[in-house]
C-alpha cells in the first residue's frame, strides 16, 4: 500500500513523501516510521491523521484504512507535533 506523508505546521516534511507499507501492517508502523525518519524518540508525541480527518487506533490494519481517505490508490497520512484538529 502506498502512503503519502504530509507535514502539518512547523514539523519537517519527510522525503520521499510517498512510502510503501504492507497491507497487513498496523497504523503504528506508519507512526513509528515517521518518528524514525524525523530522528525523534519513539516516545515523542506525534499526531497522525488519515486524510486530515481522524486518528485511527494504532492497531488498525492499513488494509482497513485503504479506500477511506485515499486518492489514486494512495492513502494520505498527515502528521504534526501538536494536535492539529480539535
Amino acid at each position: 500500500m502506498l502512503i503519502r506523508l504530509k507535514a502539518i505546521g512547523a514539523i519537517a516534511q519527510i522525503h520521499p513523501s510517498v512510502e510503501e507499507f504492507p497491507d497487513t501492517a498496523e497504523f503504528a508502523a506508519v507512526h513509528l516510521h515517521i518518528l524514525r525518519k524525523l530522528n525523534l524518540p519513539d516516545n515523542q508525541p506525534l499526531w497522525c491523521y488519515v486524510g486530515n480527518a481522524f486518528v485511527p487506533p494504532m492497531d488498525t490494519k492499513l488494509a482497513v484504512l485503504d479506500g477511506m481517505s485515499s486518492s489514486k490508490d494512495i492513502l494520505t497520512v498527515t502528521y504534526s507535533q501538536v494536535e492539529a484538529f480539535g
